[in-house]
């Protein structure tokens, strides 16, 4: 540690200067070196206090109230002043002077709407109890419906053919089904036949005919 101190250019410290200090830091401060301590270091804290500047800024209120009182004073040097160009050239070059400021105003008006327009249009998420249906009592479903119980996939499955039970008395399958061949009777066991009356009329045309050449 002497070294050091001699390196540091304090050539007068010694040993025995060490030692001293060392013995120094052991022995308890007294109430006097405490209070002493205490106000250096209050002190202190305030010189750092007086020392940090207070933040500046321009906010909204502080330009609306900048705009307020420039207005109001150029109104009133129109109104004094018996030089109406003199005065309306000044409020000209106050306004253009002045004009840096308004952007900052408007710049600021405007973020602050649209901040208050994007906070009132805030999307709200709803909470969606989703349970599994039972697949034994639940009904069907749109996207994934039973093939036997769904409905039509087309016109053409409305008109598909009726099963009957049995088949003696099945439906028919087609309208040509409708419109089957009539079995004639067997000429041995049937009546009289429907074309008779007609050969009948053939006898009696050629009867008439005989008669007529006869006379």
């Amino acid at each position: 540690m002497v070294n050091l101190c001699h390196r540091a250019g304090f050539d007068e410290v010694d040993d025995n200067d060490v030692q001293d200090l060392l013995e120094s830091h052991d022995e308890p401060l007294s109430n006097d070196e405490l209070i002493e301590q205490d106000k250096a270091s209050q002190e202190a804290e305030k010189e750092g206090d007086e020392e940090e500047e207070p933040v500046r800024g321009l906010d909204i209120k502080t330009l609306r109230e900048c705009f307020g009182c420039i207005e109001k004073a150029l109104e009133t040097m129109k109104q004094c002043d018996p030089n109406h160009a003199r005065s309306s050239k000044v409020a000209h070059d106050v306004e253009k002077s002045v004009k840096i400021y308004q952007e900052i105003y408007d710049g600021k008006t405007r973020k602050t709407k649209q901040s208050s327009i994007h906070s009132f249009f805030k999307p709200v998420r709803h909470a969606v109890l989703v349970t599994p249906a039972d697949p034994a009592t639940a009904g069907p479903s749109i996207s994934t419906a039973d093939s036997s119980t769904a409905g039509p996939s087309s016109i053409s499955s409305f008109f598909k053919p009726v099963k009957c039970a049995d088949s003696a008395t099945a439906c028919p399958s087609s309208i040509s089904s409708f419109f089957k061949p009539v079995k004639h009777a067997d000429p041995a066991t049937a009546g009289p036949s429907t074309s008779a009356p007609d050969s009948a009329d053939d006898d009696v045309l050629s009867s008439s005919a005989h008669s007529v050449e006869d006379e």
